[in-house]
């Protein structure tokens, strides 16, 4: 009976985090479409400079409280609590003094990261340091005790904040304070709701024993976002030290916006592969689930960055209009990188927490870290037109480190890991072979959507045809996957 109970609750709440999920995947690339045709790149790359700092801060707010919270078993509901609101202070009391450490030092900071006299800017971006804070704890309360509902409401509320405070805004003319202020906004509202439907407050105690003993998951956690955070910035931050603001907003909000493309079915695949890793109780087992859910995604990813790539000027163009045209470079060789790390470097990370090996993984995010920030700096000598050269570089060594970690790590045949990218790239290739000679046929943005809507019937169609078994299983996969995915969470209870 109880199981069946927590069935029906599982089904319930899928709904309400898949409609949450796919609103604010979908709501970010319209906004940035919107902004973009309103704001100049320069305005971009100073709040992308910002983001810099305000981003680094988040790491040690939170500390990796909030994945303790969701994940520990917990001895009974006072033990709960008294982490619960421990975690709470710790996350407030860390977030005032990193900000009053930024208000302090924003003038050598905006002098480090090449952005001088906008400190102000950067002082006013701070109050998104608490405000997040003071959120986490609730989300991940709520996360807890399985209110996915309440949580995709708050989500999908937040999502659309932009459309009533940023946009108007820019459109008045405050320029990059649009931005911050619309973020500020999205993180007040966060924590108002989020204090409203939780039903939980906070008690005017602390822990330190709670503390002590939350301390080495947190520490350990907090190390391995580091090095993911350093690997991701690592790029921004070379770019606005070697060309500017301009370079930068085009940069990133090429970048932002190919994240929001891909997110929706990386975020969907990554729990239900940990989750299914997880539960494999034997190699066999193992590895199919492991490399089903890295074709499937391929069978997603590939051709959307193949297409990207080919049509990267027309993409530029709807997304963000004809003043971001010299994006176009940075669109295609992005879309490569992003989609070579979604179907090697995050499945290689998930199987290494799946097996516990918490170490081996910071150890490749350092290794990542290195190469790539020697190799985004080497290429800022060929300037600003072959820079976004150094993001196909990149997809090979990630692929290369892929292929060596897992061959040593897991002791796998490099024939198995290549020959599960055979099939979505044959795909891709029919596909491109039909679609680029009725590209030469078209020349307006109505015709290029045409022409992405018969290049997804070839892709579809071939799939079906060639690789049917695939194409089940796949449609099957991707219609429940959200009910893996919030299983998945059953065990945190």
């Amino acid at each position: 009976m109880e199981n069946k109970l927590l069935d029906k609750n599982i089904k319930h709440s899928t709904k309400w985090a898949l409609l949450g999920q796919i609103v604010a995947k979908i709501a970010s690339p319209i906004i940035n479409m919107i902004l973009a045709r309103i704001l100049m790149p320069e305005e971009f790359g100073i709040v992308a400079t910002i983001t810099i700092i305000i981003s680094f801060s988040f790491i040690f707010v939170d500390g990796g409280f909030s994945n303790y919270i969701i994940q520990h078993k917990f001895d009974n509901e006072e033990d709960f609590k008294t982490s619960l609101t421990t975690s709470f202070w710790s996350n407030l009391i860390m977030s005032l003094l990193f900000a009053g450490l930024i208000v302090a030092l924003s003038n050598p900071l905006c002098n480090f990261l090449g952005t001088p006299g906008y400190e102000t800017a950067l002082m006013l971006a701070c109050i998104e340091i608490p405000l997040n804070a003071l959120s986490s704890i609730f989300i991940a309360y709520m996360n807890k005790q399985f209110r996915f509902k309440q949580s995709s409401i708050i989500l999908m509320i937040t999502s659309f904040l932009p459309f009533i405070v940023t946009i108007p805004l820019a459109a008045l003319g405050l320029s990059y304070y649009s931005i911050i202020i619309g973020t500020i906004a999205s993180y007040l509202l966060k924590f108002v709701l989020y204090l409203i439907f939780s039903g939980w407050k906070p008690s005017f105690s602390f822990s330190f024993k709670a503390l002590k003993k939350m301390f080495m998951f947190c520490f350990i956690l907090t190390l391995r976002q580091l090095f993911i955070y350093t690997a991701s910035y690592m790029s921004t931050f070379v770019i606005s030290q070697s060309f500017g603001q301009h370079y930068l907003g085009l940069y990133k909000n090429s970048s932002s916006t190919i994240t929001a493309l891909y997110s929706i079915f990386i975020a969907a695949t990554m729990p239900v592969l940990l989750s299914g890793l997880s539960k494999a109780e034997s190699d066999n087992v193992y590895y199919d689930v492991y490399y089903k859910n890295q074709r499937y995604l391929a069978y997603l990813i590939i051709p959307m960055c193949a297409g990207i790539i080919i049509f990267k000027e027309e993409v530029t163009l709807i997304m963000f209009g004809y003043d971001w045209l010299e994006a176009a470079p940075l669109i295609g060789a992005l879309a490569c990188y992003q989609g070579v790390n979604a179907i090697t470097n995050n499945f290689l990370s998930t199987a290494l927490i799946s097996k516990g090996k918490v170490y081996t993984s910071i150890i490749y995010q350092l290794i990542e870290t290195v190469i790539g920030g020697l190799t985004y700096y080497s290429f800022t000598y060929l300037g600003e037109d072959l820079y976004f050269c150094a993001s196909y570089v990149m997809c090979v060594v990630n692929i290369t480190l892929y292929i060596i970690f897992f061959v040593l790590i897991f002791k796998q045949n490099v024939f198995n890991l290549l020959k599960n990218y055979i099939k979505p790239i044959s795909l891709t290739i029919i596909m491109t072979i039909f679609t680029l000679p009725t590209s030469f046929l078209f020349d307006t943005e109505y015709a290029f959507i045409t022409i992405v809507l018969f290049s997804i019937t070839i892709y579809f169609v071939s799939f079906k045809n060639m690789y049917a078994k695939d194409f089940k299983e796949f449609i099957h996969t991707y219609i429940y996957m959200v009910n893996s995915k919030l299983k998945n969470n059953t065990r945190y209870q």
